[in-house]
């Protein structure tokens, strides 16, 4: 069976149709495959058919094409990458920390791609500029205050998601933050708070949301740090949450692979936000970056674009993770 076959039916059978299917064949060229419905079930079952085979067109859009032939064939077929692969049109979006800073970027990059948002924050004042950004671009935007270390809020807000849009297929684990403290200066009470702002926050989410993601699959993206990659003096135990999310990525890309959700990490570094402010810039790439930066690469992870992408992180930063302890001189040339 060709591989999109494979996918099609393997990953979500339709059961009401299999009893009908007398063949299934690939194309010569291998850019898809035939199914052969005997004519006594063609009716029923072609209409049928193409009725669940929605969920594909919308799930393979710019690469899919459905086409029924002699009233009892249908034929898949692959398409090449098209500019279209890389639009978010009429899927739905859930970035926490939507606010400011890359939260807030990647929300009104979405939504300048065709996707509809849920967004969500504790900062109810820029959590509503936000939204009123996303509908001056034209697309719906369902917002909530909201403490994402709180498992009861995070679930009332998607609820009010899952009313109001009815699915979500994209994730993105942006809230989080963390203090500068010695490891031994942290109180238990303060570590506590970090792990669920910058862990327990994301396993909420994750939770919440595959149950509403469609059959064709979705992408949850986690923001991470460059931190979850090196050692954090000062910040042990946000750089320990960051790396213990990373590995759960990993985890979570094995156990979503069968719905076709991928999981996938985004590891900024020199990104100045209100929260951190202006940034040294000691980067092979000799500029700070900007939060658009982190946002192409949501969009990239959001879209077809990396339909076969899963379990692996995208440095943002510059190149400051390959440089490892070497950072670019004022003088010109490279130092530890």
């Amino acid at each position: 069976m060709a591989p999109f076959c494979r996918r099609l039916f393997h990953a979500r059978p339709m059961p009401e149709l299999a009893p009908v299917i007398m063949t299934v064949r690939p194309r010569i060229d291998g850019s898809g495959c035939v199914i052969a419905i005997p004519p006594p079930h063609a009716s029923r079952a072609c209409s049928d058919f193409a009725y669940r085979l929605d969920w594909v067109r919308a799930s393979w859009r710019g690469r899919g094409d459905v086409t029924a032939r002699c009233g009892f064939v249908i034929e898949l077929l692959h398409m090449s990458l098209q500019p279209g692969s890389v639009l978010l049109t009429d899927r739905v979006a859930v970035v926490t920390g939507a606010a400011v800073g890359i939260g807030r970027a990647i929300a009104l990059a979405f939504a300048r791609f065709g996707a509809d948002l849920a967004i969500c924050d504790r900062d109810a004042e820029h959590l509503a500029a936000t939204a009123r950004d996303i509908e001056r671009i034209g697309r719906r935007v369902v917002t909530a205050v909201v403490d994402v270390r709180d498992g009861e809020g995070a679930r009332r807000f998607l609820g009010l998601v899952a009313a109001e849009l009815q699915r979500v297929d994209i994730l993105v684990n942006n809230a989080g933050g963390g203090f500068f403290a010695p490891f031994l200066e942290v109180s238990e009470k303060g570590q506590d708070a970090l792990v669920r702002e910058n862990f327990t926050s994301v396993t909420h989410f994750v939770r919440g949301v595959v149950p509403l993601m469609p059959a064709r699959g979705g992408s949850i993206i986690n923001i991470t740090s460059i931190e979850a990659h090196r050692a954090g003096p000062g910040f042990a135990v946000y750089a320990a949450m960051k790396a213990a999310l990373a590995n759960l990525t990993k985890s979570l890309a094995l156990e979503l692979g069968e719905r076709m959700i991928r999981v996938n990490c985004i590891a900024p570094d020199v990104i100045p936000t209100p929260g951190i402010g202006a940034v040294p810039v000691k980067t092979p790439l000799p500029r700070a970056g900007h939060v658009d930066d982190v946002a192409g690469a949501a969009v990239f992870l959001a879209s077809d674009l990396s339909a076969f992408v899963t379990g692996t992180t995208v440095h943002v930063d510059g190149g400051n993770w390959a440089a490892g302890g070497w950072r670019r001189l004022e003088g010109g040339g490279f130092g530890t």
